[in-house]
Order: structure tokens, then C-alpha cells, then sequence
């Protein structure tokens, strides 16, 4: 969220959320499949972080952290909410982080720690 927004629209307040992963456990899975020989063909593996978070929380946190001034508008969503199943990068070395801690070094990004 932009602090020059004036509001951010959501849904799905109570859905369990992980479909977030901070930049730097990204890269750390890369590294890890360039430099081995664990894929052989093209495979599709989502990753996601572990411990899922209802939205309304994470939403809350991104909006207060950074001082956000606008509001947070909650309404009906348009489809379904979905859930990421790492299961598949796990098996190939990814090392998931909770939602909570990708939400910790987000904010250290943010506030420049």
C-alpha cells in the first residue's frame, strides 16, 4: 500500500492467507535449483509461506506499519479465495517462512532497518 493512496479495497477479511513470500526467500530457492540438478523438466511448483494469517491482519499490518492515512474498504469478493500448496517446492529444497515472519522483514524493508 502507497501512502498517497486515499483507500485499498479488500476482500475475504477471514480467508487464511499465505500467498506471500518475501524477495529474498525467492532468490534463496533460485540459487538453490540453478546450482543443483533437481529439475530435469519443466515442473510448476508454487511457493508460499507456511502459518497462514487471516487477510484482515495482514492487511491491518501493512496499513499501520508504514503509517498508511487512507482506509482499508472490505467488501464482496468476486471469486473464490485460494490458499498456496507448497508441498511440491518443499520436495525440491524451498524453505518456507511463516506469513508472520515474511511480514516481519517486509516491514524491516519498509522502515529501512
Amino acid at each position: 500500500m502507497e501512502k498517497r493512496e486515499k483507500s485499498v479495497n479488500a476482500s475475504n477479511p477471514e480467508h487464511l492467507f499465505n500467498n506471500l513470500v518475501h524477495e529474498d526467500k525467492i532468490a534463496e530457492f533460485c540459487e538453490l535449483l540453478l546450482s543443483s540438478n533437481r529439475i530435469t523438466k519443466f515442473q510448476a511448483f508454487p511457493i508460499g509461506s507456511r502459518d497462514s494469517l487471516p487477510l484482515s491482519q495482514i492487511v491491518q499490518r501493512l496499513a499501520d506499519e508504514p503509517k498508511h492515512k487512507g482506509e482499508v474498504n472490505w467488501r464482496a469478493a468476486d471469486s473464490s479465495p485460494f490458499s498456496i500448496n507448497s508441498d511440491a517446492a518443499i520436495k525440491l529444497g524451498y524453505k518456507p517462512i511463516s506469513t508472520r515472519a515474511t511480514l516481519d522483514l517486509w516491514m524491516c524493508d519498509i522502515n529501512g532497518a
